[in-house]
């Protein structure tokens, strides 16, 4: 006998898509590229070619936080 066994492998898959496998759930909150609300009033969005990065006024942005994504 294999363990485990088809049944238990069908059941668990079945199981699995019906309640557990649903995706993620960001609520919105990807990044400022893709929804405006993320960054504060007084913080800017860096297009940091992935999802887009709040960052504060320029004279307190650190050569690090400008990192882009390629």
């Amino acid at each position: 006998m294999q363990w485990p066994g088809f049944a238990l492998k069908t059941s668990v898959v079945i199981w699995l898509a019906v309640l557990g496998l649903n995706g993620a759930n960001a609520e919105g909150n990807v990044g400022c590229l893709y929804s405006e609300r993320i960054c504060l009033e007084n913080e800017w969005c860096y297009d940091d070619l992935a999802f887009g990065r709040c960052l504060r006024p320029m004279g307190d942005v650190d050569e690090e936080d400008l990192i882009r994504y390629t």
